[in-house]
């Protein structure tokens, strides 16, 4: 159960994350667009998530179940598999009660396992994003600070720098980069 629990903390930090990025990189007057796009695709994942978690305890909870109490007949098993709170009917030393919490343990592993493994996706897709310095600036798009003045921003080129300067050679991570902000 811990592993499940460090998921959630992962994630909610990486939605955090990319609501931040979405809020800095768009002028002020898109931010409640984007604001609901990128909560809707966290609903979708989210539904998406929660379907792949039923998916597995629906197909696996009473294989296991009966796996690891055998000899207990199936209408128990179908009894306890649609209402896992009649566990606690049942003494704690009692196999049945035991085999069903080892069951839940397994099931409960193989969903946290898979949790884990989908969130990775969008973790590493968080290292892509780009590093935008917000100073006195409300964005990283228009440079205006919260009295709608320009802003001078330290270390960031101009377009115009940007054409006259010699090309740099760029290493292969910043192609890549490159290649995904398109």
């Amino acid at each position: 159960m811990l592993g499940g629990e460090c998921g959630i903390i992962l994630i909610s930090l990486n939605v955090v994350g990319a609501r931040v990025g979405v809020q800095a990189s768009v002028p002020h007057d898109d931010v409640a667009s984007l604001i609901s796009i990128i909560t809707l695709w966290s609903t979708l994942g989210s539904s998406i998530g929660s379907a792949v978690a039923t998916s597995i305890w629906t197909e696996q909870m009473v294989d296991q179940m009966h796996k690891e109490m055998p000899g207990v007949s199936s209408s128990v098993i179908t009894k306890i598999y649609g209402n896992i709170k009649t566990l606690k009917k049942y003494s704690f030393s009692d196999p049945i009660r035991q085999g069903g919490v080892r069951a839940y343990a397994i099931v409960n592993g193989h969903i946290t396992i898979a949790s884990i493994c989908l969130s990775c996706i969008p973790l590493v897709a968080s290292f892509f994003m780009p590093n935008y310095y917000l100073g006195k600036q409300q964005n990283a798009v228009n440079n205006k600070g919260l009295d709608g003045e320009v802003v001078d921003v330290p270390n960031q080129r101009t377009p115009n720098e940007a054409v006259t300067t010699q090309p740099e050679r760029a290493a292969f991570w910043q192609k890549v980069l490159a290649l995904y902000r398109k």
